[in-house]
């Protein structure tokens, strides 16, 4: 610090100490077992116990309510940017919307006017019973409002999320949206009553496939003790493949809360692609690294069906596939044979 006037150290000067950093910390539990808690910097935290080397439990938090600062919605300050448009009352003014363009849960690109959209974007006002004037400021002259959407929600009273149950129940929740083909779909929805008052209402959940040709939907009730929580299990018994869409929400008489959660069926692996040339081996590893918990579900998967009869050749040589070649093919680079590898 100096000071004004003469410019001066007012104390000493201290150097900054240089710390290494890290992401994980390990606790001693007594004995040879140790808890790991590692921070991935996507708002997950990685809960484990290993004993002997080895990790004999493993969790997933997931702390993104706390940690991501788009789920929250504070006031604007004197230094903040309004946007565009602010709304509030008493002082209190929020910008029109978070500007947040992809899922913070699922990273899914959003479409500007879509119910989920303004569930992610929509400033949430917090009002006592009674009478209220809401007041809309514009921050540009070119501004012009066409109309106010005003609905009910449930934020602060009830909190909701749909989870998928695959195995591991271990693996990160982020990673947990991919079934294989016989694997059942199991969603579970969970909801949290937050208020100390008993709360009821009723679930209403519908699945479809992105293409339309398979839906399923239902509904029930529901009753939450003071800050009790609950939840129930959808099993869709899915005949199609592909990318899926749940819409689930929960209705009190206070409002509504809705979630949006997509999740891939995926189709039999009949012809896994099992070989690849040299000079892709860096980008194959690269992509392993990348999305580790599928491909660790994925090989798991592999060494499973390795035991079925014909699940892969019994031999597999380059002279198998030359006889079957045509005589433009042969002309190619090694014979062209590398191009029937799958």
């Amino acid at each position: 610090m100096l000071e004004p006037k003469e410019w001066k150290p007012r104390v000493e000067a201290i150097p900054s100490l240089s710390f290494a950093r890290r992401n994980q910390v390990r606790l001693p539990m007594g004995g040879e077992a140790q808890r790991l808690i590692m921070a991935d910097n996507l708002h997950t935290l990685r809960w484990a116990v290993e004993k002997g080397g080895k990790v004999v439990e493993e969790r997933w938090l997931d702390v993104s309510s706390i940690t991501d600062p788009r789920f929250l919605r504070h006031p604007l300050g004197p230094k903040d940017d309004p946007g565009v448009l602010s709304i509030g009352e008493c002082g209190l003014f929020y910008p029109w919307r978070q500007e947040i363009w992809m899922t913070p849960d699922q990273g899914i690109l959003l479409w500007e006017g879509s119910e989920e959209f303004r569930r992610w974007n929509s400033p949430v006002l917090r009002l006592a019973p009674g009478s209220h004037r809401i007041v809309v400021q514009a921050h540009q002259p070119d501004v012009r409002l066409d109309g106010l959407l005003v609905e009910r929600v449930l934020e602060g009273e009830v909190s909701f999320r749909i989870v998928a149950e695959v195995a591991p129940l271990s693996l990160p929740e982020r990673a947990r949206n991919v079934f294989y083909d016989r694997e059942p779909v199991r969603l579970r929805l969970e909801v949290v009553n937050e208020t100390p008052r008993s709360q009821s209402g009723r679930w209403r959940y519908r699945v479809r496939s992105l293409g339309g040709l398979e839906s399923h939907e239902g509904e029930r009730p529901w009753s939450l003790a003071p800050k009790g929580d609950g939840s129930f299990l959808v099993a869709p018994p899915l005949k199609e493949w592909g990318v899926f869409e749940v819409q689930a929400e929960v209705r009190t008489a206070n409002g509504r809360e809705g979630r949006t959660f997509y999740f891939l069926h995926m189709p039999p692996l009949t012809r896994p692609r099992i070989l690849l040339r040299p000079e892709g081996v860096a980008q194959a590893k690269e992509r392993i690294r990348k999305f580790e918990p599928l491909f660790r579900r994925y090989f798991a998967w592999l060494k499973e069906e390795t035991g079925r009869p014909h699940f892969l050749p019994a031999g597999l040589t380059v002279g198998a596939f030359g006889p079957k070649l045509s005589e433009a093919e042969r002309k190619l680079a090694q014979g062209g044979v590398w191009r029937r590898y799958d």
